[in-house]
């Protein structure tokens, strides 16, 4: 049998993003309310900004920063993902051999030891590495089809 990690490949930078939502799934909302407090943090909130903000095209007052708040990409990216990822846990929790969406829920979304997760779903570290290049793999296909990457040829 051929080992998973040969046939299926995705980008080391794209490995980290999928697997940095994942870690972060249950802390995505956080994550948007810390990038619209960056946004607020870098509001210029005086009588002069706001003048000169009636005939600028990129200004940065607090009804500009508001209305960012639903074309910045970093957000919008953000809520994709936990759409995403919430769809894609749905999925394999609906599946009649729950396996894969153990395996994420113990090494991702509750952070177990990986001994005991290894314990609990009967694996080892091999077997671990290979499910996880399979899931992250399983997740970029979808990110794809979302639209958050274009597919690499």
């Amino acid at each position: 049998m051929e080992k998973t990690s040969n046939v299926l490949c995705i980008s080391k930078e794209i490995d980290r993003e999928i697997a940095f939502m994942l870690h972060n799934y249950n802390n995505i909302e956080k994550l948007i309310d810390q990038r619209k407090n960056e946004m607020i943090d870098n509001m210029e909130v005086t009588n002069r900004a706001y003048l000169s903000s009636i005939h600028s095209i990129h200004s940065n007052t607090l009804e500009d920063v508001i209305e960012k708040f639903d074309t910045d990409s970093n957000i919008l990216r953000l809520k994709a993902w936990k759409k995403l990822i919430n769809s894609f846990l749905s999925k394999l929790y609906d599946e009649e051999d729950k396996f894969y969406y153990y395996f994420i829920k113990y090494k991702y979304l509750i952070k177990m030891d990986t001994e005991m997760m290894h314990e609990k779903l009967n694996i080892n570290y091999a077997e671990e590495k290979e499910i996880d290049i399979y899931l992250k793999w399983v997740l970029y296909q979808y990110a794809i089809r979302a639209e958050l990457y274009k597919e690499v040829a």
